[in-house]
């Protein structure tokens, strides 16, 4: 939405007749998306990725599934 929003993506970039966006502008998405999946937040005390936080996660729901422990998720307020 941030790249619509901020016109970085316009109709122009959509090409109708196979529903896709233009190559450059899927590669502008994947750049923005690593960004985001790279950038560092603190969480329960530690400076992490957004990355890193999806494998500890992961990892929490593996074990609750196998150990029977508890699962409590991970979210942002916004």
């Amino acid at each position: 939405m941030y790249l619509i929003n901020t016109g970085q993506i316009t109709n122009d970039d959509l090409d109708k007749r196979n529903d896709s966006i233009s190559l450059e502008k899927r590669k502008l998405i994947i750049v923005k998306i690593l960004d985001k999946v790279n950038s560092k937040i603190n969480f329960k005390g530690e400076n992490l990725t957004y990355g890193e936080i999806i494998d500890k996660q992961a990892q929490k729901i593996v074990n609750s599934l196998v150990n029977g422990k508890e699962y409590n998720g991970f979210y942002l307020r916004w």
